[in-house]
């Protein structure tokens, strides 16, 4: 599903400090583009699923979605712009770029949490994850 234009524009690598200071305006963008998600997914299956819709309703239903479909597209772009990957919708999942002790990580953060806590390898995924003990330690390298 991800297109190159739905990936970071510019390389940037986080540090969990810079993650989360960026985190509260991606949080509203998140929010929105999830809601949307679910909205377009609700209309696609009642399209699907209602028999009781004439030509011009069902039409006028389908260009509901693929507005609503453009709009979560665009709010996804925007997080991208920022450096951030969107892993998912629903749970909003973003994944920060970073380097840790000369490794390439992501920096991680799950609508259900207040921050960013967690990182994982960014070949392991979010089954990877591992908490940030310390996030100012000194093992958190930055190129911006």
């Amino acid at each position: 599903m991800p297109s190159e234009e739905l990936t970071p524009r510019h390389l940037r690598l986080f540090t969990p400090r810079e993650a989360n200071e960026l985190l509260p305006e991606l949080i509203g963008l998140s929010a929105s583009a999830s809601e949307g998600a679910r909205k377009y997914r609700d209309l696609m299956v009642w399209i699907r699923e209602e028999q009781n819709l004439d030509a011009e309703s069902r039409m006028a239903a389908q260009e509901d979605a693929e507005r609503i479909r453009e709009e979560v597209r665009m709010m996804v772009i925007q997080i991208a712009n920022h450096g951030v990957e969107v892993k998912g919708l629903n749970p909003a999942l973003l994944d920060f770029p970073a380097q840790r002790e000369g490794q390439s990580v992501y920096i991680c953060w799950r609508e259900d949490e207040p921050r960013a806590l967690h990182w994982h390898p960014s070949h392991e995924g979010f089954d990877g994850r591992q908490e940030i003990l310390d996030p100012d330690n000194g093992c958190w390298e930055w190129c911006n």
